[in-house]
């Protein structure tokens, strides 16, 4: 099985769980300025890699993971948030309701 069929099997079964349960935590390793925006790999531990073409000023970089990680699964920007990483390269991300514990977490968007 090649690289890119795993990573589309293990995005469909995040996609089931965040069906599922609701809400999905999730690690990211971002690489800015890329060529394109899109979700490149999957780590075997679960990581997601993601490219974004913006910069990492000014919360741009962070910005478009949100709108990739949006159009990845099929939710509104507004039920993504940064729990942890926003400036650096490594983040992890919720998406879906937060528990009420995380509220005072920056959503960005």
């Amino acid at each position: 099985m090649q690289k890119w069929q795993i990573a589309i099997r293990m995005l469909d079964a995040l996609h089931k769980r965040l069906l599922r349960e609701g809400s999905l935590t999730l690690t990211l390793r971002v690489r800015p300025k890329a060529g394109r925006s899109e979700i490149r790999s999957v780590d075997p531990d679960g990581t997601l890699r993601v490219d974004v073409k913006a910069l990492p000023e000014d919360g741009e970089a962070n910005a478009q993971v949100i709108e990739v990680l949006a159009d990845a699964f099929g939710v509104a920007r507004s039920t993504i948030a940064i729990l942890s990483g926003h400036r650096g390269r490594t983040k992890i991300m919720r998406i879906g309701d937060p528990p009420r514990s995380l509220a005072r977490c920056t959503p960005i968007c």
